[in-house]
């Protein structure tokens, strides 16, 4: 259903919407929001699904253990400062409503773990007009988890939310976050802004009747407020897989891969940005549950789309995190590479001293040995206008002397005299991909580099050296 002139459909209407089985057929997170006005948690049941509501969820200090476990969820981003369970910090803001009598609350958006293939059918009047909602950032403002806000489309209409204007957001980031089910309890959050983002063949600023989606009070306001008109229904109908327009900026999409999933990061170049965080043209990363994670770091913030300065003749570097569910092998692989003219694109891999040209070879494959946390400190995207990176040659390489090894308090490097006159900079990298120790080698010709190691722990590291003629990297182990 679509808006069509100044019509208006009074009484009650049965509108459905059907669960597309095409990402992920069997159970799973759907993020819904009510078209009528009189939903309750009830009116979610089908003739295959029950809800499952269990208030003795909200607070347990082990939610994932009370039983019945509940099927249907709201989020409350105000629990962050309240909740004291087990959960992460994300994770403590949804809860279960407590009886199925409650209101489905227009505008707001629901998590519903059911089966695809079948269709939610709710009967009453239809939503209409303004849709207005005040939203908080409360508790701990500057905590990085905090305003988070599940909303949804409250019109029995797709809505296009590139047609919400800022001053109809005040408060708000831009983006949006759609989440798209890939298993029971898992699933990847499609974030869009700015004309940027969104799933593989579709952008998520098309809003489904009935889609639930993620917006963000922004860092250091209070609130903010979003007010949905019937102006930003469609008029006519558009395709559920909804066309990409051409883009125009330069544009890189690197898409973290593993045997499930893919999770894409998008940098491009915008005039007025800035390397740091920008609400009207960022998104910051929401992290999917499936623990596979690519986000680009911009000081503290962690970006989904990260939007940089136009670019000149200065070369910028992208750090980038890696996070991924299990040890194995994986790739980044570059699926979009836009509008850079020549500008050389490389991703570099700070652990392992290897330089790759993207346009050469858009596919890196690289292991993990401990997916415990975010591996940080190990690649990063460079734009290179004016010169081509290149690695070290491994003759020169192996001129490159680490002794002992293993090491206890200490190890000695020695460079050749090709790079014993100039400023090296050397860095410890752990076994998860952390920077723990960085110091400046002196130029001092062929005489030994002594590294302090009393404070490191025993373990592996890849020692890293930054010189011009490239980076080296040796295996260091500490006992």
């Amino acid at each position: 259903m679509v808006t069509n002139g100044s019509g208006v459909v009074r009484g009650a209407v049965t509108v459905q919407r059907y669960l597309d089985p095409s990402l992920n057929p069997g159970l799973g997170y759907r993020h819904f929001s009510a078209p009528i006005s009189t939903a309750t948690v009830g009116s979610l049941a089908t003739a295959s699904f029950s809800p499952v509501l269990n208030p003795a969820y909200n607070a347990s200090a082990q939610p994932g253990t009370v039983t019945p476990f509940p099927t249907v969820y709201g989020y409350d981003q105000s629990r962050l400062a309240t909740a004291n369970n087990n959960l992460a910090a994300f994770d403590q803001g949804w809860f279960s409503p407590v009886a199925l009598s409650d209101a489905l609350t227009v505008g707001r958006g629901y998590a519903v773990n059911t089966g695809a293939g079948q269709t939610f059918s709710l009967t009453g009047p239809l939503n209409n007009g303004i849709v207005s909602q005040s939203l908080t950032r409360n508790g701990d403002a500057t905590a990085p988890d905090a305003g988070w806000q599940l909303l949804g489309n409250p019109y029995p209409a797709p809505l296009d939310y590139a047609l919400v204007a800022a001053a109809d957001r005040p408060g708000l980031d831009a983006a949006i976050y759609v989440f798209e089910s890939s298993s029971q309890y898992g699933g990847l959050y499609r974030a869009s802004v700015n004309g940027v983002g969104g799933s593989a063949n579709s952008s998520n600023t098309v809003l489904a009747q009935g889609q639930g989606f993620f917006v963000r009070v922004s860092s250091g306001q209070a609130s903010g407020t979003l007010t949905l008109r019937n102006t930003h229904r469609l008029t006519s109908y558009a395709s559920p897989t909804y066309s990409r327009t051409a883009e125009t900026r330069p544009l890189v999409q690197l898409d973290l891969q593993s045997a499930t999933g893919t999770d894409p990061l998008y940098v491009y170049f915008e005039h007025g940005a800035t390397a740091g965080l920008d609400s009207e043209l960022d998104a910051v990363k929401l992290p999917n549950t499936t623990g596979l994670n690519l986000p680009a770091e911009a000081g503290t913030q962690r970006l989904a789309v990260d939007a940089l300065p136009l670019l000149g003749t200065t070369q910028q570097v992208v750090p980038l995190a890696v996070g991924v569910p299990a040890a194995g092998s994986f790739s980044l692989r570059a699926a979009r590479l836009l509008n850079l003219n020549t500008t050389p694109v490389y991703l570099r891999d700070l652990q392992t001293g290897a330089v790759i040209d993207l346009r050469q070879q858009p596919s890196y494959q690289f292991t993990v040995a401990n997916a415990s946390g975010l591996l940080t400190n190990r690649f990063e995207l460079v734009f290179s206008p004016q010169q081509a990176l290149a690695t070290v040659p491994a003759t020169l390489a192996q001129q490159v002397a680490l002794y002992p090894n293993p090491a206890k308090k200490a190890a000695f490097v020695e460079l050749p005299a090709s790079l014993g006159r100039q400023v090296v900079t050397a860095s410890l990298v752990d076994a998860l991909g952390r920077q723990v120790h960085t110091v400046s080698l002196p130029a001092q010709g062929a005489l030994a580099h002594q590294l302090d190691l009393s404070e490191l722990a025993a373990g592996i590291y890849a020692l890293r050296l930054r010189t011009s003629a490239g980076i080296v990297v040796k295996k260091l182990v500490i006992e």
